[in-house]
């Protein structure tokens, strides 16, 4: 389960870096702006998730 969520981790980092990085080449810093606000979201979904995995394993 540990290993959906790395990989969970590490999709969510990539796509994330790679349309924020296409958005800032268009200069569009509103779109940039929301898609950090996703990336956010996603990891703190992920984290969040992990958490709770460790807390059932103890």
């Amino acid at each position: 389960m540990k290993k959906a969520i790395r990989i969970c981790l590490v999709v969510a980092i990539v796509v994330n870096t790679f349309l924020l990085a296409l958005f800032i080449k268009k200069e569009q810093l509103f779109s940039s702006v929301i898609l950090s606000f996703s990336l956010g979201f996603s990891l703190s979904a992920c984290i969040y998730t992990l958490i709770e995995e460790q807390s059932y394993d103890s």
